[in-house]
């Protein structure tokens, strides 16, 4: 497809209507925050902030990436994932990826460095309604915590990319 810019203005935007041939991207969202969370849940909850698209058309897929700090206790560990809610009915998980362990610092006993993690996931949700997306943690019976807002300075950030049908 051949497309002429004319005028000393140029484009700014594909014209209402235009399909856009699968694989391209129709919009991104993307949320940043810094609000810690804790929890001894033995069980994947979601947590943080969520961040929200609404597809533009039922085949339209989702790029999902996540991108923060997360560490748990001593001798302890957990799994990381990502939930999804579609119109309010209620966040389920979409992916468990593998665990992730912290080792025990034998001085102190205390928790060790957090690790960064970075989740990317394709969804299909099928629907024109808003989707919230979360991360999700959990413990294997200490205390684990998602910092995006830790001493260091680092944060949480979700990027929902919606890629054309």
């Amino acid at each position: 497809m051949t497309t002429t810019i004319t005028g000393a203005a140029g484009i700014n935007r594909v014209a209402d209507g235009a399909d856009m041939p699968a694989g391209s991207v129709l919009q991104v969202i993307s949320t940043t925050y810094a609000t810690n969370t804790q929890t001894t849940s033995t069980t994947k909850i979601p947590v943080g902030s969520a961040c929200s698209i609404t597809p533009s058309a039922t085949t339209s897929k989702i790029l999902v990436s996540i991108s923060g700090v997360v560490r748990w206790g001593n001798n302890d560990g957990g799994y990381v994932s990502i939930f999804k809610d579609v119109a309010g009915a209620g966040y389920v998980e979409l992916e468990t990826f593998s665990r992730h362990t912290n080792y025990q610092n034998h001085s102190t006993g205390g928790y060790n460095q957090g690790q960064h993690i970075t989740l990317t996931y394709l969804d299909s949700p099928n629907t024109t309604n808003v989707v919230n997306y979360k991360m999700g943690i959990s413990s294997w019976g200490g205390t684990a915590e998602w910092l995006p807002n830790n001493a260091n300075g680092d944060r949480c950030v979700i990027i929902l990319q919606e890629i054309a049908g």
